[in-house]
């Protein structure tokens, strides 16, 4: 399969695991239980993949930053649903989005990846896509801020 599909598949998972995050947001769900539920869901969904791929090595390098990941990740899903219970997605995943931007300056300031004036268009694109979409939210937006 090449890059592409599957990239393509990664934005629909993507957006279902949005419309499940909205959906706890609404019903008022414990974040805590539902990112408990999720990763426990990806390891138990992980463990046999990694099995049948002859992967059973374990490094402290690697186990480490696994357990880093794991804890921001989990960080990452409980902030989400909470902004979802006071902020309409369509305004919040924008935002969210954003981080791509942020990875691929980061990418280029500490691993020394290139970037291309086609990708430097992209993230300033990005940036002006988000705050035209935000534009004229200010009542949304002040669902947020009571939130904090």
């Amino acid at each position: 399969m090449d890059w592409y599909v599957l990239t393509l598949v990664a934005i629909v998972l993507y957006t279902i695991q949005g419309l499940l995050f909205k959906f706890a947001a609404l019903k008022k769900c414990d974040k805590t239980l539902t990112t408990f539920y999720y990763l426990l869901t990806v390891t138990l969904i992980s463990v046999p993949f990694l099995l049948a791929y002859g992967i059973t090595q374990i490094t402290y390098i690697g186990l480490m930053m696994a357990v880093i990941d794991g804890v921001f990740y989990a960080i990452n899903i409980i902030a989400r649903i909470e902004a979802l219970k006071f902020i309409q997605a369509s305004i919040l995943y924008p935002i969210l989005r954003l981080n791509n931007a942020v990875v691929v300056i980061l990418f280029v300031l500490f691993l020394g990846e290139t970037i291309t004036l086609q990708n430097s268009l992209g993230i300033i694109l990005a940036v002006v896509s988000l705050v035209l979409l935000s534009k004229g939210e200010k009542t949304k937006v002040r669902a947020l801020e009571e939130g904090i």
